[in-house]
C-alpha cells in the first residue's frame, strides 16, 4: 500500500550534500565501520547507564536498515546483539552505497512520505534530489528521529532548531564550513515549503 507514496531512488541520484547531511547526523563513521561502530556503542552504553536504557541509540545506519527490515520494534538487549550480527552480514553482502540507498528509500519522513525522494517532493516540491539546497538537505536529514515533531509544515521553529543541530554536526565532521552553516541558518523555513 505504501507504494504510491514512495519514489525509489538509486545511490547515484543522491547529491553529496544529502549523503553528508545524513551521515553526519545518523552515523558519522558510516563509510569506515564494518556495520557496527564500537566507539559509538561504548558511548551509548555509558549514556544508557546514566540516563536509562534506550536513551541513546548506538545504531549505525546499517543496523537501522536491519531493524526496519528484519526485526520487531521492541528494544531488547538480545535483539541488539542479533541486530549487530545481521548488520555485519548485511555489510558483507552489500556495498555502503547500496545500504545507504536502502536506508533512504525505506525511512519515514512524516506527511505520509516514505523515502527521501518522496519527502523532497512533499516538503520542497523537488522531483530531483540534485536540486536540494543545504538547508533542505539538513531538514531532511534531521526528520527521521521524530518526523511528526519536526514536520516543517506544522512546527517550523522546531524544524529550524533541528536543522541547526544537523548543520552543527556537518561542520563538526568537516562536511561543510562554518560560513556555509551560518548562511544556511538564515533561511526562513516556511519560504522553502
Amino acid at each position: 500500500p505504501g507504494d504510491q507514496k514512495r519514489t525509489k531512488i538509486e545511490y547515484d541520484d543522491l547529491p553529496q550534500i544529502l549523503v553528508d547531511a545524513v551521515t553526519a547526523t545518523e552515523d558519522a563513521r558510516f563509510f569506515e565501520h564494518s556495520g557496527i561502530d564500537l566507539r559509538r556503542i561504548g558511548g551509548a552504553v555509558i549514556a544508557n547507564f546514566t540516563n536509562g536504557f534506550g536513551s541513546e541509540g548506538a545504531s549505525t545506519i546499517t543496523q537501522q536498515v536491519v531493524e526496519k527490515s528484519f526485526l520487531s520494534p521492541e528494544k531488547k538487549i538480545s535483539l541488539k546483539v542479533q541486530e549487530q550480527w545481521l548488520a555485519l552480514k548485511l555489510e558483507r553482502k552489500y556495498s555502503k552505497e547500496e545500504i545507504l540507498e536502502m536506508y533512504l528509500n525505506k525511512i519515514f519522513y512524516g506527511s505520509n512520505a516514505y523515502g527521501v525522494a518522496r519527502a523532497a517532493d512533499v516538503y520542497f516540491g523537488k522531483k530531483e534530489l540534485s536540486e536540494l539546497t543545504l538547508p533542505e538537505a539538513a531538514i531532511l536529514a534531521g526528520l527521521p528521529p521524530r518526523p511528526t515533531a519536526y514536520n516543517p509544515f506544522k512546527n517550523p521553529e522546531l524544524t529550524k532548531k533541528r536543522m541547526n543541530t544537523v548543520l552543527t554536526l556537518m561542520v563538526r565532521h568537516n562536511k561543510i564550513t562554518q560560513e556555509e552553516a551560518d548562511e544556511a541558518r538564515k533561511v526562513d523555513i516556511p519560504s522553502l515549503l
